[in-house]
């Protein structure tokens, strides 16, 4: 059974849905979306058919076999997959399968539920494979159609609403029945790797290094070991803190590189990356746990003053920067000053272009004997000394539909303790930094490109907006917003019976109060100093 030299796709979907087919722990994430799905299977369904290249499956011995998963605790598989998870996974995906080798949260966050694909029915002669969605032209499910028998191929057709005409719904049913089976019939092939798991990751390295499509990261190989030094901290403790960190926003910040440099850098110096075998799997643990706990504790930090949503996240890399001080001084996380460095960073745009200078700042912080010395290297990465410099109007116009620095500023300046508070116009209660408030457009249109046309505000008043074509009478009105609420967004009440104030004017004017909101801040924010170390609660 393990050297058969090609698998039937029939047989690969069944292997994974059962779970007789799992992943190796030491493998990275699943990280493809649907449209590379619709991609994979569209090219298994063209004629002539484009294959996709083989698979690398390991067989354990006896005395190796895994007693996990790379997502499971538990796994009774015989056969592990080295090489080919993205392919399999988004296979299976596609078909509405979740692999057995994915606990069904794990699959949620992977997006696995959103892989799904189907045959689009434009036409007897245009039968195409597309992402699963509401569109002009019928489509079927392809789980659907693979599990189908070919005589109930004709009743999916009707169900999907496609072949009006009598002879064009029999093409359709035709057509659909011999996709279906050149699907179930294609073949893969395999390569079989009987070996321990040593040599299991090594040919996952090698395989990687040399892909066509993705080359493996060179903290990849490293978190590879980590896992290989203490089997299961990926699962466990890494891969949770990284869907995490997506969750809460700070997906572009908390890499699985970053994090893995978070790791290293806590391992004594003799047992980092590929020399992680001369310490002690303890040892790996808890420089992971570790890092887990420094680097939610910032995100915590972070969000209370304003970071709470992608958009309102500008340069990861200073953000990185703080994941790594923490993991080293856990004070920091609730320390006053790193905010105020942070501030600092995103006014004078220190990673700007220069992501890589975050590499020896974090190396700076790390020399230092103890916290007392890394604060006064935070003070030191801002000289020359002063206040952070102020925001132009030029700043307030977003590029590529995103704002960068100012917004991050805007927010920490609405999120400041020292501040009146910035309510939702439509919930009140909801004071920002609310979880569920974020930028959003008070017109449509071209306007978007200043943030003066934007406030910060939860779905409901997102969809108040939108159903009323903006910030007008019947907004206010349905919206019920008091006058400090409006004040604390710069917002005039809307005249009733007069003619209203141009958007565009509009849009000029809470410029210019933004400005000062977020300029005001920074005034207060002063220049960096050691001074005493203060809490994370305490005044902007």
């Amino acid at each position: 059974m393990f050297d058969q030299p090609y698998v039937k796709l029939a047989d690969l979907l069944s292997m994974l849905a059962e779970g007789r087919l799992d992943v190796v722990q030491f493998g990275r994430p699943f990280q493809r979306n649907v449209l590379w799905a619709a991609d994979l299977w569209a090219s298994l369904a063209r004629t002539p058919q484009y294959p996709i290249s083989g698979f690398v499956w390991w067989v354990p011995p006896p005395r190796e076999a895994p007693r996990a998963g790379r997502y499971r605790k538990s796994s009774q598989a015989k056969v592990f997959i080295v090489d080919g998870q993205q392919r399999c996974t988004a296979l299976a995906g596609g078909a509405g399968i979740r692999p057995a080798c994915y606990p069904p949260e794990v699959w949620r966050e992977l997006g696995g539920p959103n892989l799904e694909v189907g045959p689009v029915l434009e036409s007897t002669r245009r039968i195409y494979i597309q992402p699963m969605r509401r569109r002009k032209h019928p489509q079927v499910r392809l789980g659907d159609l693979l599990a189908a028998e070919p005589g109930e191929i004709p009743r999916l057709v009707a169900e999907a609403g496609a072949g009006a005409r009598t002879h064009e719904a029999s093409q359709l049913a035709a057509e659909l029945t011999d996709i279906r089976k050149k699907l179930l019939d294609t073949t893969i092939p395999l390569a079989w790797l009987h070996a321990g798991v040593r040599d299991a990751a090594e040919s996952y390295r090698v395989l990687n290094k040399a892909s066509s499509t993705r080359t493996a990261h060179a903290s990849e190989i490293e978190t590879m070991y980590l896992d290989l030094a203490c089997p299961g901290v990926r699962r466990e403790v890494l891969d949770p803190l990284w869907r995490h960190a997506r969750r809460e926003g700070f997906g572009a910040a908390a890499t699985l590189p970053v994090l893995n440099e978070v790791v290293q850098r806590l391992l004594p110096p003799a047992a980092r990356r590929r020399s992680v075998f001369n310490g002690r799997p303890e040892q790996v643990d808890n420089a992971a746990r570790r890092a887990s706990r420094s680097c939610t504790a910032v995100i915590v930090a972070l969000q209370r003053r304003g970071l709470v949503d992608p958009s309102l996240i500008a340069m990861p890399a200073a953000v990185g920067v703080l994941f790594h001080l923490a993991a080293h001084f856990e004070q920091a996380a609730t320390d006053h000053l790193p905010y105020r460095w942070l501030v600092h960073a995103l006014a004078r745009g220190r990673y700007n272009g220069a992501a890589h200078l975050a590499g020896a700042d974090t190396a700076a912080l790390l020399r230092a004997a103890d916290y007392a010395a890394a604060r006064t290297t935070l003070v030191q990465l801002m000289l020359p000394a002063g206040p952070p410099p102020p925001v132009t109007c030029d700043q307030l116009i977003g590029r590529r539909g995103r704002f960068g620095a100012v917004a991050s500023l805007y927010a920490m300046a609405a999120a400041c303790p020292s501040g009146l508070g910035v309510p939702d116009l439509a919930e009140p209660d909801a004071v920002f930094p609310e979880q569920q408030m974020r930028l959003v457009p008070l017109w449509p249109g071209p306007l978007e490109v200043s943030l003066g046309n934007f406030v910060l505000a939860t779905p409901a008043t997102a969809e108040v907006l939108d159903q009323t074509g903006g910030w007008n009478r019947e907004a206010y009105e349905r919206l019920c917003c008091g006058d400090d609420a409006l004040a604390a967004h710069c917002l005039p009440m809307p005249s009733a019976g007069q003619t209203p104030v141009a958007a565009p004017q509009l849009v000029k004017a809470r410029e210019q109060d933004l400005l000062q909101v977020i300029n005001g801040f920074l005034r207060r924010i002063g220049p960096l100093d050691t001074g005493l170390l203060h809490s994370a609660a305490g005044t902007g």
